[in-house]
């Protein structure tokens, strides 16, 4: 064993010298560039390549001190070329075009600079909407490096206020997010990242269908080891998943890892760095995490290798010449070998792990899963990445187009349908696939609808349902006349089309139910004062709210969103004096609801200088 060790040293050397000398990070990046866009220190909440739900982390989260409406500044010179106003995502966002070829972007903010909010105000109700997507010549809006823009916020699809913080720039057709940190801000960072887990996976079979076995690990000074001297993999080809995080000095959150490199014999196998990650394929983060074990558990597994047609891992993966096999390690025999793990963060704090490993096939038993998982006879095969034949159920069609990654591996979708009659259904419950494999690009499906759909052919929705939650989206109705021959049957009277991003319980409903609109602040006598909001709660019981519209004394007035909530804060477009404020809201399928308030705009009651004179009044009659 002692022999062994030794070994084990020698190669662990090389490697992480090795991994060191490889880094993306060595790429030239302009460095103070761009300058910390808050006036405090920058504490971070998530860094990027943080994992989240269905998406990596594209920029930096900066703390706010929990608070709003602290003064953000450009961080580099430029000119503003895009403004974005939504009631998710970034919420109110700038963007920032610069001289060398870079965007800064700045998410979650409650307003804008006073020029610039209200040349934006103006736009708003000449479009009479709030959300807006504007664009600027360069001449518009231009700013210099420090420059006040706006205040941080909470708006947008954030938990908490902090500013989100990203730099962009355009490579050929497409844009990719750089790691901000790579330019050289200021960040306090002396901690290594932290390790909780470590996992090996079979690869002989479909990426979708294999489970994780643990590693386990205990620290040995700074390093950790595996309990076992050395540890049998069940699987000539196998790669390996780590649960780790990472935090600055200062800052109380965790979040991603920069770097995972493996070395096995000295030789490194695989990797990644999150340098960069091209902007539109942030969601193929489920093809590159334990997809199934994050369902049950809600704990992120990082898998250290390629996975099928994943192209996002193609930009996150270490590109050197000694890595052969990106997706798997290959033992050719049963010796005993010598693996290393380096795990980084940007500032280069490191976490070693480091085992030995030994192919023994007996130890394989739990690993002889076919492909084949399912028992049902309706299946029908997909090779990647697309589903490409037609289900075995008759008249359903599933399929996707041809340059779609709807899949990263091969995996048999089955089909399975329950009968569904009388209102609101409007077709037969479909059973699709498995909930526990992502859908990474949208899939077409074509169910056969029954003839009460006709009746009601612009209220139909079609509805997915699973454990981690469905989506819900407006089908296209194909009449007999316009529509191929699926399966080769004449006798179709009509089907639904529509596009769906998951697996599940696939159905097509009549939404006949309008959206509810309920008041949530009106206070007694409907009388407001100049510093107070109407806040709306706006819900509805199949799908989203597709349109909402306020009409004050018969004008537009601008209500600004949150979720399911809808806020106007009183301004110049409300005089003081009664009002009559009308509320319209429709759903996806056009159902529409109206409300009508009437209130009254008064000046502010100071009730605490009333009850004072009161008491001054009876202390000077009491006094006679």
């Amino acid at each position: 064993m002692r022999k062994l060790v030794l070994v084990y040293v020698l190669f662990y050397c090389v490697g992480i010298a090795f991994a060191q000398a490889q880094s993306l990070s060595n790429q030239s990046y302009p460095q103070n560039f761009f300058s910390n866009p808050l006036g405090i220190p920058i504490q971070l909440s998530g860094n990027f390549g943080h994992l989240r739900k269905d998406h990596f982390h594209m920029g930096l989260d900066l703390r706010t001190q929990q608070k709003e409406n602290l003064p953000v500044y450009a961080a580099a010179a430029g000119y503003i070329s895009r403004i974005k106003i939504e009631h998710y995502g970034y919420g109110k966002a700038i963007y920032i075009t610069h001289n060398n070829g870079y965007t800064s972007v700045y998410g979650h903010l409650n307003n804008f600079y006073d020029t610039l909010n209200h040349f934006v105000k103006i736009k708003q109700y000449q479009t009479e909407k709030w959300e807006q997507d504007i664009t600027f010549l360069p001449n518009q809006f231009p700013v210099n490096k420090g420059q006040f823009i706006a205040l941080s916020g909470n708006t947008g699809g954030s938990q908490g206020p902090h500013l989100h913080f990203e730099i962009r720039e355009d490579i050929g057709n497409a844009t990719r997010n750089i790691n901000p940190l790579l330019f050289g801000l200021n960040v306090a960072d002396h901690t290594p990242p932290r390790i909780k887990g470590l996992y090996w996976y079979d690869r002989r079979y479909s990426t979708y269908f294999t489970d994780n076995h643990v590693i386990a690990l205990h620290k040995e000074g700074n390093d950790f080891v595996a309990f076992d001297s050395v540890v049998k993999i069940g699987s000539n080809k196998f790669s390996f998943g780590i649960n780790a995080d990472d935090k600055t000095d200062i800052s109380p959150n965790y979040y991603g890892i920069y770097s995972a490199s493996v070395f096995v014999d000295g030789i490194i196998n695989n990797g990644f760095e999150f340098n960069t990650i091209n902007t539109n394929k942030s969601s193929y983060i489920n093809g590159s995490i334990d997809y199934p074990f994050l369902i049950h558990t809600q704990k992120g597994i990082q898998l250290i290798a390629k996975i099928g047609k994943n192209i996002l891992y193609d930009e996150l993966l270490q590109k050197n010449k000694s890595i052969t096999n990106p997706f798997f390690i290959e033992l050719k025999d049963t010796l005993v070998h010598a693996v290393s793990i380096d795990v980084k963060d940007i500032a280069g704090n490191n976490s070693n792990i480091h085992f030995f490993i030994q192919y023994q096939p007996d130890t394989d038993k739990d690993q002889t899963k076919t492909k084949i998982l399912y028992t049902t006879k309706k299946y029908f095969n997909t090779n990647y990445p697309d589903i490409n034949s037609d289900a075995s159920i008759a008249n359903v069609k599933v399929w996707s187009n041809e340059q779609s990654t709807t899949l990263f591996d091969t995996a048999l979708i089955a089909i399975t349908q329950e009968i569904r009659n009388g209102f609101p259904y409007a077709s037969n419950l479909l059973h699709i696939g498995d909930y526990h494999i992502p859908v990474e690009d949208p899939y077409y499906i074509s169910i056969p609808l029954d003839s009460i759909a006709l009746k009601y052919e612009n209220k139909l929705l079609g509805k997915v349902k699973n454990p981690i939650g469905g989506q819900t989206k407006k089908v296209v109705i194909i009449k007999e006349n316009s529509i191929e021959k699926i399966n080769g049957n004449p006798n179709l009277i009509i089907v639904a089309n529509t596009t769906l991003d998951a697996f599940g319980d696939v159905e097509v409903v009549i939404d006949t139910i309008p959206p509810t609109i309920t008041p949530v602040n009106f206070p007694q006598k409907m009388l407001f004062n100049n510093e107070q909001q109407i806040i709306l709660k706006v819900t509805d019981n199949s799908s989203s709210i597709k349109k909402f519209s306020a009409a004050l004394d018969g004008k537009w007035l601008m209500f600004s969103r949150k979720n399911s909530y809808f806020m106007y804060t009183f301004d110049e477009n409300c005089a003081l004096g009664k009002h009559e404020l009308k509320i319209s809201a429709a759903d996806e399928c056009g159902n529409i609801s109206e409300q009508q308030f009437e209130f009254t705009k008064g000046l502010p009651i100071v009730k605490s200088n009333h009850k004072k004179s009161k008491a001054i009044k009876r202390k000077k009659t009491s006094k006679k």
